[in-house]
């Protein structure tokens, strides 16, 4: 075999030099920036979101909220909403009901308590709201008697004012760098007034009275927002 030279193996220790000199610069290099990332805050913790409901803007209606977090899990919900024109009928049947409602407007608080101690998770809620709505009835079916605005009769016209009380269940998802989606659906006890434009169909008006108050007491929510 052949030895090697001194020119062969001069070259040879400067390689292994090198290789070994990069690999510990590259190693420092590894514990330096883990050394900061150790000592990096994590980010803040998001405590804030403002919602937007746009399948409401199919009836002409813009609703909003606004939710804090206090202690990690216990959410304070601010809620608006304008409720524009819109036509609203039941599928037909016995005692089924078609108004159209022309403005009104609705605003709330509600409590969240989040499971998973952070906005995007399951939460169960306490909600209250009032609101008052104005409108026409178009047809309903009363015990033996049908009022329809199509056969003659005028419209009667209602204003109405409620208030809601109820439980509620839903769920947010987030995604960086903000960007969310609300899910919840509810119920509650409702509470409301009416006044008509004329006295006459009064079982008509008590059948709308019990379909309208049956849509309103039902609390619902797919919405797009951005936590902060």
């Amino acid at each position: 075999m052949k030895k090697k030279g001194p020119l062969a193996k001069s070259v040879l220790q400067r390689a292994n030099f090198s290789l070994t000199a990069i690999l510990c610069l590259f190693a420092i290099a590894l514990s330096a920036i883990g050394a900061v990332e150790t000592r990096r805050e994590p980010p803040p913790a998001r405590k804030n979101v403002i919602s937007f409901n746009p399948l409401e803007a199919l009836f002409e209606s813009y609703f909003f909220n606004f939710e804090h977090l206090i202690a990690g899990r216990h959410g304070a919900v601010l809620e608006a909403g304008y409720i524009g024109s819109y036509n609203m009928s039941e599928w037909p049947g016995k005692n089924s009901a078609s108004w159209k409602a022309y403005h009104g407007y609705t605003v709330g608080i509600q409590y969240r308590l989040h499971f998973g101690e952070r906005l995007d998770s399951l939460f169960i809620g306490f909600f209250m709201k009032t609101g008052s709505l104005a409108g026409t009835i178009l047809s309903t079916d009363g015990p033996g008697i049908v009022f329809t605005s199509t056969q003659g009769q005028p419209p009667i016209a209602f204003s109405s004012s409620y208030q809601i009380i109820g439980l509620n269940i839903g769920h947010r998802f987030l995604w960086e760098p903000g960007v969310t989606i609300t899910l919840r659906l509810g119920a509650g006890a409702i509470f409301t007034t009416y006044r008509y434009s004329t006295e006459d169909f009064q079982p008509n008006r008590t059948v709308f009275a019990e379909k309208f108050d049956n849509f309103l007491r039902f609390d619902s929510e797919i919405s797009f927002g951005f936590a902060f």
